[in-house]
């Protein structure tokens, strides 16, 4: 099982105060004899479930490249929701200092734009959710 991000606990509590439900941490997908984890596993009022992936963007060597990896990750578990046909939304958890600097870059947001990502920015001092992002194409 994957260690959890630094910012895992404060995304889980945000969601939390959000009125999620955490149903399920490192929540495991198996395909095949092979499994992958997604952070967290949320649901709100038992009608409403999300999948939630937590990226932590700062103290990073080179945001580029952990861009890159994190865009990876993110596609390939859409892929494999899809993939188990798992109709639940997969959203990437950004700190707001990352979406409104780095992530906020012309190259960087037409990226998300292309891969129709929903991203959840929150607040890691107040420990809340400030913004739900879709770049899904209407």
């Amino acid at each position: 099982m994957p260690a959890k991000d630094r910012y895992h606990d404060t995304v889980k509590r945000a969601l939390e105060k959000d009125g999620w439900h955490i149903t399920g941490e490192q929540h495991p997908l198996i395909i095949e004899d092979r499994r992958i984890y997604i952070d967290i596993l949320a649901k709100r009022d038992n009608t409403q479930a999300i999948f939630v992936e937590v990226k932590v963007f700062g103290d990073v060597p080179s945001p580029i490249n952990y861009f890159e990896q994190t865009i990876g990750q993110y596609v390939f578990n859409r892929g494999i929701l899809a993939y188990l046909r798992l109709d639940l939304p997969l959203y990437m958890a950004v700190p707001i200092d990352a979406f409104e600097g780095f992530l906020a870059l012309k190259p960087i947001q037409y990226v998300l734009r292309y891969i129709e990502s929903d991203l959840l920015v929150f607040n890691p001092f107040d420990e809340e959710v400030m913004q739900w992002v879709s770049y899904k194409k209407s």
